[in-house]
């Protein structure tokens, strides 16, 4: 495998992630939770990003291959999960 396609390959494992990663923080700032965000925008995308590459990782080493829909899944959880911390929603 050449360099072009590691770079292809890694960049189609790590598109779910950056996927959730922009669209979760956007479609909160749309709700009255969003409004008072202790990060910025692009501060939260990126923790987002961390957390849901790092779910990914341990769902790759876990399964021993990418695209299981549990590993989806247990992204998506860590990701809500995480973007709750962020908006410290637990004292709404």
């Amino acid at each position: 495998m050449g360099v072009f396609g590691l770079i292809n390959h890694l960049f189609n494992f790590l598109l779910p992630a950056l996927a959730l990663a922009v669209l979760l923080p956007l479609c909160v700032r749309w709700t009255s939770m969003g409004r008072g965000a202790a990060l910025g925008l692009v501060s939260n995308m990126l923790v987002l990003t961390v957390v849901n590459a790092a779910v990914l990782l341990v769902g790759l080493v876990w399964f021993e291959r990418d695209g299981k829909m549990l590993t989806y899944l247990a992204m998506a959880v860590a990701g809500a999960s995480t973007q709750w911390m962020l908006l410290k929603a637990w004292r709404a």
